[in-house]
């Protein structure tokens, strides 16, 4: 259980679960968020906390059984006015079939982590806003879409005799789906392709089989963004990160190798762009190009006294640390590409959320 000090300016939440060690990770995370987190499995102590701490979330675990749990329920929920949290410990196929009292809660689908919570507490503000059939309709669409990768999967992927010999661990390597709807933002992560060209039917089969998911889900309304490419990602034990990072994983065998796949939302403003002076141009903050990192696109320097766009940095080049505190030094805040690199600069956006989450795990593991 952690002890920290709780202060009224501190955000708090409390989580009942009948295994409360297998949320450490989960804790550190939103302590490193500047939450006050507390685990507990012993009812009578959790009740102690509401009354004392009076906390603005509370999640309890579908798993987690009481005689008492639907009243404590009500009381949290209409007492103490706490928003209530449904999760699971452990996904698992029976899981989700169970009944649950779910009328004064919001459901997390998948297991509990960081991102997950975060995502809810999103949800529930705008249940605040008078959102709620958006919010309903969205959970609704997000569980439909993870069962509907699982089936894609299951009729894509040539399983053979479900034999694993080639498991998915450690990698760098990842295809990217980048899509934006109406109501669907982010990255779906292909990974467990070592050698692209020996599954390089499979790619556009499941590209294929998402885009016409995603397409059903919404209605038929067309997908406003669809990028796809490979990319390299800072090393990790991809398992392991999608579960804390990701909205969902699943995965599946493709001739002995595992693949799986996993949605990582994303704001739609990773999708906008500023106009330059020229209709030809997008405008970028200097901070938006790594610096010591390639870049896929031509850079290039607006000069005002002409009009004109002086190339600063070539396609396949990159940015130096120097030449980054040059530019600031100068007031030079902005850097300008061409419009029509427009999707090399969506990849190098997803790279460059995917690399901070990344980090943002083990800093949370390391803690």
């Amino acid at each position: 259980m952690l002890n920290q000090k709780e202060n009224q300016n501190t955000p708090t939440l409390l989580v009942l679960a009948v295994a409360p060690g297998r949320l450490q990770e989960f804790e550190r995370f939103m302590s490193r968020q500047g939450w006050t987190v507390r685990l507990h499995s012993d009812l009578k102590t959790f009740l102690q906390d509401v009354a004392t701490l009076k906390p603005q979330y509370v999640l309890i675990s579908m798993e987690f059984e009481h005689a008492h749990l639907e009243r404590t329920r009500q009381m949290v929920s209409q007492v103490y006015r706490a928003e209530l949290v449904d999760f699971f410990e452990e996904e698992n196929g029976s899981s989700w079939q169970r009944p649950g009292p779910l009328s004064l809660s919001y459901q997390i689908q998948g297991t509990l982590t960081g991102p997950s919570f975060e995502r809810a507490v999103h949800q529930l503000s705008l249940r605040k806003k008078g959102s709620v059939s958006e919010e309903k309709g969205s959970s609704s669409k997000e569980f439909s879409l993870k069962n509907g990768v699982k089936e894609l999967l299951q009729k894509t992927l040539q399983a053979g005799d479900q034999t694993v010999r080639r498991p998915l661990g450690w990698t760098s390597k990842v295809y990217c789906i980048q899509v934006k709807t109406p109501w669907l933002c982010g990255h779906f992560l292909v990974a467990g392709m070592a050698d692209y060209d020996s599954t390089k039917n499979l790619v556009p089969l499941i590209q294929n089989s998402l885009k016409a998911l995603i397409q059903g889900l919404g209605g038929g309304v067309e997908v406003e963004s669809w990028n796809h490419f490979p990319m390299e990602i800072r090393r990790v034990e991809f398992k392991s990160w999608a579960r804390s990072a990701a909205q969902f994983l699943e995965s599946g065998v493709h001739r002995g190798a595992e693949v799986a796949v996993a949605f990582l939302p994303a704001g739609a403003e990773m999708f906008q762009f500023d106009g330059s002076s020229d209709d030809g141009f997008i405008t970028l903050e200097i901070t938006q190009i790594r610096p010591e990192k390639t870049v896929n696109f031509d850079v290039y320097l607006h000069l005002p006294l002409n009009g004109k766009h002086l190339l600063y940095v070539s396609k396949g080049g990159w940015l130096s640390m120097q030449q980054h505190m040059n530019l600031e030094s100068r007031g030079i805040k902005k850097l300008h590409v061409k419009a029509d690199d427009k999707k090399s600069l969506l990849a190098d956006r997803a790279a460059q959320q995917l690399d901070q989450s990344i980090s943002r795990f083990y800093e949370a593991k390391s803690a």
